[in-house]
């Protein structure tokens, strides 16, 4: 039971960062690819101190969940985005 909540506590983080993500991309500020990056594992670390927080669980197990979440955040904004069919947007 608790891999279960594990893994979709990674999944909502990745899907969420990568929603905050590119929110961020299509602003007019000017985000260097690096920037991209480490806001992303700050977002997954983040993310995985409030689901430690709701769930009452380790620091270390949710600092590793966030920071996995932010990982494959891009590859799983990719895969939904092909999946659902929509289009990346003028830009790409």
């Amino acid at each position: 039971m608790e891999q279960s909540l594990e893994i979709a506590v990674t999944l909502v983080i990745a899907i969420a960062v990568a929603f905050l993500i590119e929110l961020l991309k299509h602003t007019n500020l000017r985000i260097t690819a690096e920037m991209t990056h480490l806001l992303s594992l700050v977002l997954g670390i983040v993310g995985g101190m409030i689901a430690m927080y709701l769930t009452q669980g380790d620091f270390e197990t949710y600092v590793f969940i966030g920071l996995t979440g932010a990982i494959a955040a891009p590859g799983i904004y990719d895969m939904l985005i092909s999946r659902l069919g929509i289009s990346k947007g003028v830009n790409k």
